[in-house]
């Protein structure tokens, strides 16, 4: 954010992500904590400098909301095969847990059974 304009616009520039410099209503933006010192009026080159000297782009995939839209676009983009595959993986996982849960009970039956004679 550049510019705030009125207390319902900001003037948006986001040179090292792809978005233009833009006036965007503050309804349709999402603040993050991560803040670049800018002065009033700065160009959009001074602002790609000042965004990667505080190398934001690194820590914005660091946060867990970056890692939660990765992992959404990664689910959509998988084809039906993709889906199947990852259904049969989760099978075979919970049938390996189950049965480890299984050897478990049965031991610790045992031992209940041992301690009370």
């Amino acid at each position: 954010m550049s510019r705030l304009f009125f207390s319902r616009k900001a003037l948006i520039d986001g040179p090292s992500t792809g978005v233009k410099r833009s006036v965007r209503n503050f309804k349709d933006l999402h603040l993050t904590k991560f803040r670049i010192p800018l002065r009033h009026g700065m160009r959009t080159r001074n602002v790609k400098k000042a965004f990667d000297a505080e190398k934001i782009s690194e820590k914005w995939t660091e946060t867990s909301w970056a890692q939660k839209l990765a992992k959404k676009e990664i689910k959509a983009k998988m084809t039906d095969f993709d889906r199947f595959k990852l259904m049969r993986a989760k099978q075979l996982r919970n049938r390996l847990v189950r049965l480890q849960v299984a050897k478990l009970r049965k031991t610790k039956k045992a031992e209940k059974l041992t301690k009370g004679k």
